[in-house]
């Protein structure tokens, strides 16, 4: 059976509009699967909408590029987000 995590927490992006998430971890081996929802809160960002990739995770972490999609630019420094993450380890 496999394991399964999931965490939320507001984290913000820094100058790559790169958020770095801390995940709960009870194997101690990278992840074989990580997703990340974002949602922005919108009374501090109306009308925008982001998209995001998983680009690397491991052991204790995801990291997550975040594109706004309004101007198709990665999101600079400080964007506030709600950050929901699941892992999956196989057994």
């Amino acid at each position: 059976m496999p394991i399964v995590r999931f965490g939320s927490t507001h984290n913000s992006t820094n100058d790559d509009g790169v958020i770095h998430i801390q995940i709960d971890n009870p194997t101690g081996r990278r992840p074989d699967a990580a997703f990340v929802d974002l949602t922005p809160s919108i009374d501090d960002f109306p009308g925008r909408i982001y998209d995001l990739i998983v680009f690397q995770w491991d052991v204790a972490y995801i990291n997550v590029r975040v594109r706004r999609t309004d101007t198709n630019a990665w999101a600079g420094r400080g964007q506030g987000l709600n950050v929901s993450w699941m892992c999956l380890w196989s057994r």
